[in-house]
């Protein structure tokens, strides 16, 4: 300290009495209430680090669970429709090469859907790679791989995830979801495969925070071996943890929840956060170290408790200094110096920043070494400076802010204070008056609060967003209780045509269309969504003015034991309404095209027939016999291979064809002639969905045309000869 303030240190007040005893006890009876109030404020800071913790560990599972199924979701769909869509016959080695083309380009656009997967394959009976995505693959054999065996043995198996393994042209950790393929008698030809790769799940996990000693964990569900985990590289070998404590939760009826334990890998306590991945055998573990969530908690706590121990010593030496008063009476002028000395001491070796400031001009007299470290200056440059020149508050935020601490009854105000390298931090000041060398000033603890106001205004803006989506004007949001309104939002109000405060306490039965809809909602949705999971559906509201609208709702119990559900409601009145316009639309389609032509058909985007009109099982063949079936299934007469070509070159490019001549064989065994006419398919987003035409019976004509040419004597030319010009072809195969 500075030696104009080496004085010794009194406390302005009225002549001491005599009786210092009494200035113990009450500082004793001070220092007990203050430190328990540390205590306290202690454990219920490291209850509530804890809980933050356990949210964030449920909510990272959820995120992680969410990003997960859908990779996984995306590979079962891909495998189960490959196996759907393959012919049986490509499925032979020997007939493989005829396939391949088309096969190949059917495996590359599937591979759009499945981000994750670093190639779609299919493998015959004997396991040998028939076809690949991956077009300058070599080929390779999984006979060995003990997925492959256990589909194969299986004859009524389905979806597979198979063992972590290398594969054999990636060279990338990976794991195949696999779908068997059986012809109609169930005999096994092989199976669709579509290899995960396990960097993209471990992207998924390092795309989260942590924490430095927090991990995430990928397991299977029946042996609780590990498929990935981070932090760390993706391995193979995970051995089975059956005993895993996170699976036995799972496996007792928790499909989703939270775990404080103790690591057996690391040793490391840590909050996990864990849920399911669907309807998968796999499910996803979010841990957060004790270490890393309780960090801010201690340094939080040290701080609290060195500001309360220096308040203590500050107030001991004010007490310290009464009880000295009256022993100046005895001349005891020695031990009023080694007072002031302790008290010195007490503050300049502290660790938190500590000033003396100047009452009325704010002058800084000394700052402690705590205090030059924390803003950068040295001793003389601070001793130099004032309060003012420090604080980055202008007058009427400063007098606003004190104002503000004496309404709320706070000892502390908050300020923004800059530091010699330009930065600036918010702070907490508390300050005691004291009179050193009978100078009035201030003692000014300063705390470094910049992370706890930044976490206050980072959760008044999370409220402000939870309060925006919950007031939304487009979704109406409820939440439940024993069937009853306990709160909406003012968008599910006016859907329904009542107020807030109205339906506040009304049983839900009164907005259902009818009493057998409300309790054919109770008996489907409640057991779905006391298990965990999210209920969604169609339904029909009444409004107050007993019209009825469609509505989709969503949702589940606000958390896991709650007598609480939150709901969603979104308004789908109008897309009903459209779907029964398209349907009726489409039938006034059909009806026209029957007045136009013999019979209308269509095809799917494999050229397999999937409807032909009732006018065509009027005109010699059955309609059953070409459903499922494509042109390249069914017998033909006379076909020209150059017509045939041009007209497969047409399809390819998905063009339109007109005035198709088709020879067939009817069921009598006759021969007659079909005009056919197509237009390609394409849904919203551009992708091809089949062909849709019309046919018409033209065998009299075609006859009458011969009969012509017979009797004026030319030549009759072929039938199958499309005439130059006409835009006609002569393709000997039905439709």
């Amino acid at each position: 300290m500075p030696a104009a303030n080496a004085a010794t240190a009194e406390v302005a007040g009225p002549p001491p009495q005599p009786g210092g005893a009494r200035y113990g006890l009450l500082f004793l009876a001070i220092a007990v209430f203050l430190l328990a109030l540390v205590a306290y404020e202690a454990q219920v800071s490291r209850q509530t680090a804890k809980a933050g913790a356990t949210t964030e560990a449920r909510n990272l599972s959820l995120v992680l669970e969410a990003k997960l199924g859908a990779d996984l979701a995306a590979a079962v769909r891909t495998v189960t429709e490959l196996a759907a869509e393959i012919d049986p016959d490509a499925m032979r080695p020997e007939t493989a090469g005829r396939y391949r083309p088309r096969i190949v380009r059917l495996l590359k656009s599937h591979m759009a859907y499945v981000k994750a997967a670093t190639a779609l394959r299919y493998f015959d009976a004997d396991g040998n790679r028939l076809y690949s995505s991956i077009e300058e693959e070599f080929d390779f054999n999984i006979i060995d791989r003990p997925f492959f065996r256990r589909i194969k043995a299986d004859p009524t198996g389905g979806i597979v995830f198979s063992e972590i393994a290398i594969g054999k042209f990636s060279g990338r950790a990976s794991m195949n979801v696999a779908m068997p393929i059986r012809d109609k008698s169930g005999r096994f030809l092989g199976i669709a495969v579509a290899p995960i790769d396990l960097n993209a799940l471990h992207q998924h996990f390092r795309a989260i925070q942590i924490g430095r000693e927090g991990v995430v964990t990928l397991r299977r569900l029946d042996d609780g071996a590990q498929v990935v985990r981070y932090p760390g590289p993706v391995e193979i070998g995970g051995m089975p943890e059956p005993d895993s404590r996170l699976r036995t939760a799972i496996l007792a009826g928790r499909p989703a929840g939270d775990l404080d334990m103790v690591s057996l890998v690391d040793g490391v306590r840590r909050i996990f956060g864990y849920r399911t991945i669907g309807d998968y055998p796999f499910f996803v573990a979010v841990g957060i170290a004790e270490n890393d969530y309780l960090a801010e908690w201690r340094r939080y706590t040290v701080s609290l408790l060195g500001g309360a121990l220096l308040f203590l010593a500050i107030l001991a030496a004010v007490f310290f200094r009464l009880a000295g008063a009256e022993s100046r009476r005895r001349g005891d002028e020695g031990r009023l110096r080694e007072s002031e000395l302790r008290f010195r001491n007490l503050i300049e070796g502290n660790e938190v920043p500590i000033l003396q400031i100047e009452s009325g001009s704010g002058n800084i007299l000394d700052a402690n070494a705590a205090a030059l470290g924390f803003y950068g200056w040295s001793r003389e440059e601070m001793c130099a400076m004032s309060i003012h020149e420090i604080n980055r508050y202008d007058s009427q935020r400063v007098e606003a802010e004190r104002e503000a601490a004496l309404k709320e009854g706070r000892e502390s105000r908050i300020f923004s204070h800059r530091l010699a390298g330009g930065g600036a931090r918010v702070v907490e000041v508390h300050s005691t008056p004291v009179f050193i060398a009978k100078r009035p000033m201030f003692v000014a603890i300063v705390l470094d609060v910049t992370e706890r106001e930044a976490d206050k205004v980072r959760k008044e803006d999370l409220l402000r967003e939870q309060k925006a989506i919950l007031d939304s004007g487009v979704v109406g949001f409820v939440k439940l209780r024993n069937r009853k309104y306990i709160w909406v939002n003012d968008t599910f109000a006016h859907m329904v045509g009542y107020t807030r405060s109205e339906l506040t306490g009304m049983p839900t039965r009164v907005t259902y269309a009818s009493e057998k809809s409300y309790e054919a909602f109770a008996r489907v949705a409640y057991p779905r969504v006391l298990n965990g999971g999210i209920y969604r559906s169609e339904i029909q509201y009444r409004h107050k003015n007993g019209t009825l609208r469609w509505y989709e709702v969503s949702g589940g119990m606000l958390y896991p034991g709650s007598d609480e559900s939150i709901w969603a409601i979104a308004d789908i009145d109008d897309k009903k309404r459209a779907q029964r316009a398209l349907l009726q639309s489409e039938e006034r389609f059909r009806h026209l095209t029957g007045i136009s032509s013999d019979w209308y058909w269509e095809q799917d985007e494999n050229l397999r027939f999937t409807f032909i009109s009732s006018g065509f099982a009027q005109k010699r063949r059955s309609v059953k016999e070409y459903i499922g079936k494509t042109r390249w299934d069914l017998s033909h007469v006379d076909m020209d291979p150059a017509v045939m070509r041009e007209h497969d070159a047409q399809l390819a490019a998905r063009e339109p064809f007109k005035h198709l001549v088709v020879k067939r064989r009817s069921l009598d065994n006759s021969i007659f002639y079909t005009e056919i006419s197509g237009a390609p398919v394409f849904d919203e987003g551009g992708r091809f969905r089949g062909y849709r035409g019309i046919g018409r019976d033209i065998t009299d004509r075609v006859r009458a045309d011969e009969a012509i040419r017979a009797l004026s004597g030319i030549t009759a030319e072929p039938v199958d000869a499309p005439q130059a010009g006409s835009g006609s072809s002569v393709w000997g195969e039905p439709l």
